[in-house]
């Protein structure tokens, strides 16, 4: 409600600056706000007051990716965050533009470098994640397509040693400061609710500290973040009833589309390794795909999917990390419901799934455990539905099983068989182009 109240302020001030500047105006307007002021804290923003103002608000989803370059990696002394190209770095922003000037973003970033010993190598990795509340400041040019911005804003960093890979290193730990940004980037709008970005973005005071073999060293996340990526406008959530915007539903036409989708992975198969068990949970679940639908039943999807299995031992505790990969090839029926909001979907088909021995959680030496990375034929198979916010633009949940999967490792010398056949529940959005 405050936001209201404030955008509606700003209204009035805008309006009053490009009216006439009579002392009486001046007068008039700074009544106005305060009435305006008085009564939203009374009584809430009027009917009309209040659908004026949703009618300039536009909700967004900005998803970005691109490299942190870190600006001291070598702060601490006999420590160094490793930083000789630009690490890879993802985020992903939920906010809304308050008019034609202004806009506001919920922020997360987040990268993974490697903690290391000048002359000894890597110690483990170190993840440097970013949650921030930004101001944005725009300036539409040509027709509004072209949108320079400049922003600003604060949050906090979180720094976590993790992925030890040696261990003789009997530090680390986890430390969360303050910080703050800005930076500076630009729109181009592709269709009139989605964009393509650029931007450039330094984070400052980002000082986690980290346990050097009984010692707090300071370390430095302070670095610049270039990135590109899309922000998508939900205008219907905003637009009032009867608009001239299309209807937010499928569509009959060949169209192509993105998708990206977060969630849980559950292992069916926990026991296939004498000795060793997958956890049940999986860590994130991550997957991004391109995909067309020919017509209005008919579509298909290439997708690559991402988590991480836990192993462990009854007698031994957790022994590794193993990230898992599919590639995969789906067919996709889809049969909308009457008025083509809502759409559910099946998909199958079938790819390629890696796995991997990732971050040992203790040496070899004590578990015996060791495996290449390794690959083999993958079938899966799934439902789940759309609904459409947007012309363009859905959400939606799916299940999709995931089978046949083996990988190759070893216990003790002896060749064994991993089986990480999952159960994924997901849920995304897809954005259709044009």
């Amino acid at each position: 409600m405050f936001i209201m109240w404030l955008f509606c302020v700003i209204r009035v001030w805008n309006q009053g600056r490009h009216g006439p500047h009579s002392h009486a105006v001046q007068r008039l307007r700074w009544l106005y706000v305060l009435v305006i002021l008085l009564a939203g804290r009374s009584a809430g923003v009027s009917a009309d007051a209040r659908e004026q103002l949703l009618s300039e608000i536009r909700p967004y989803l900005h998803v970005r990716i691109g490299a942190d370059f870190l600006a001291t990696p070598d702060a601490a002394p006999n420590l160094e965050l490793e930083s000789d190209s630009g690490n890879p770095a993802a985020g992903l922003s939920l906010g809304a533009d308050l008019g034609r000037y202004l806009g506001m973003e919920a922020a997360l970033d987040y990268h993974k470098t490697a903690l290391e010993r000048p002359g000894d190598g890597k110690l483990g990795d170190y993840t440097l994640a970013r949650a921030t509340a930004e101001l944005r400041l725009k300036y539409p040019m040509y027709e509004d397509r072209f949108v320079p911005y400049a922003l600003a804003g604060v949050g906090a960093g979180f720094g976590e040693f993790s992925g030890r890979e040696d261990f003789t290193f009997d530090g680390g730990g986890n430390d969360l400061d303050l910080i703050g940004v800005a930076g500076a980037g630009f729109d181009y709008f592709v269709v009139d609710n989605i964009a393509l970005t650029a931007q450039a973005k330094y984070v400052f005071g980002f000082d986690p500290e980290v346990n050097d073999t009984g010692i707090d060293r300071e370390l430095s996340g302070n670095a610049v973040e270039l990135s590109a990526g899309l922000r998508v406008y939900a205008d219907h959530w905003s637009q009032p009833a009867g608009s001239a915007l299309p209807p937010a539903r499928d569509s009959d036409r060949r169209r192509g589309y993105l998708t990206l989708k977060g969630g849980q992975a559950i292992f069916t198969d926990t026991e296939t390794v004498p000795g060793v068990q997958i956890e049940t949970l999986s860590g994130l679940y991550g997957e991004g795909g391109l995909g067309v639908n020919f017509n209005r039943h008919w579509g298909a999807e290439f997708d690559v999917n991402y988590t991480r299995a836990q192993l462990a031992s009854p007698t031994l505790g957790e022994i590794t990390g193993y990230p898992l990969f599919t590639c995969t090839l789906l067919g996709r029926y889809r049969y909308p419901l009457p008025g083509d909001a809502l759409v559910p979907y099946v998909v199958a088909g079938g790819g390629i799934g890696f796995g991997e021995v990732g971050d040992r959680d203790q040496p070899f030496t004590t578990t015996r455990f060791s495996g290449e990375q390794d690959s083999s034929p993958v079938a899966a198979f799934g439902a789940g539905f759309d609904y459409f916010i947007e012309e363009n633009l859905s959400v939606g949940l799916e299940a999709r099983y995931t089978t046949l999967f083996e990988t190759d490792v070893a216990v003790a010398g002896v060749p064994a068989t991993l089986s990480p056949d999952s159960l994924a529940v997901t849920a995304g959005v897809r954005i259709h182009y044009p």
